[in-house]
C-alpha cells in the first residue's frame, strides 16, 4: 500500500515529456590489463548527447552517443537511465549508461558508465549539471597498445533542455 501511494505521488508530481542534453568532459583513463610498469594512462576529450523521456521529476530513460578522442577515438552508443532527487535548488542524481562501441573494429567492446552528479535547474525547461563517474570498455582493443580492457574516471558538465 505504501509503495502504491509513493508511486502515485511521484507520477502525479511528474514533469514528464521529452528531455535532451549535451555535455563535454574528460576521461582520465588507465589501462587495467597490463602490468603497472607498462601502463599507458591518458586523458581524453569527450562530447555526448542524450535524448529521451522524463517519466516524472525523478526518472529519465533515453539513448545517447558519445565521441571520445585521445590517441584513438571511440564512439559508444548507449542506453541511459537517470534517477534524480529534487532537493531545493540542487538536484543530485545517479546515472547509468550501458551500450557498445560503434566506430571501429579495433576498439569494439561493451560500454558501461555509472556516474553521480548534481543538476541545477535554471528554469522549467533548462538546467546545467556536472557529474563524476567511471567508464569501462570491456573487451576493447586499442591499436597502439592492444589493451584488452580500458577504464577511466569521467568528469562531465552539460546543459539539459
Amino acid at each position: 500500500m505504501v509503495v502504491v501511494c509513493l508511486a502515485t505521488a511521484l507520477v502525479c508530481n511528474a514533469q514528464s515529456g521529452y528531455k535532451g542534453s549535451v555535455e563535454v568532459g574528460t576521461d582520465l583513463s588507465f589501462d587495467t590489463s597490463t602490468s603497472f610498469k607498462r601502463r599507458n594512462n591518458t586523458a581524453s576529450f569527450a562530447i555526448a548527447t542524450v535524448h529521451g523521456y522524463q517519466f516524472n521529476s525523478h526518472f529519465f530513460v533515453g539513448v545517447g552517443v558519445e565521441y571520445n578522442a585521445n590517441q584513438t577515438s571511440y564512439l559508444p552508443i548507449f542506453g541511459d537511465a537517470r534517477l534524480s532527487l529534487t532537493m531545493g535548488e540542487w538536484h543530485p542524481f545517479l546515472d547509468i549508461r550501458i551500450g557498445g562501441e560503434a566506430l571501429d573494429d579495433e576498439t569494439q567492446g561493451a560500454y558501461f558508465n555509472p556516474s553521480i552528479g548534481v543538476l541545477r535547474p535554471l528554469n522549467d525547461q533548462l538546467g546545467i549539471y556536472a557529474s563524476l563517474g567511471y567508464t569501462n570498455m570491456a573487451g576493447a582493443k586499442y591499436k597502439s597498445s592492444k589493451w584488452q580492457n580500458c577504464a577511466a574516471m569521467t568528469i562531465r558538465v552539460g546543459i539539459q533542455f
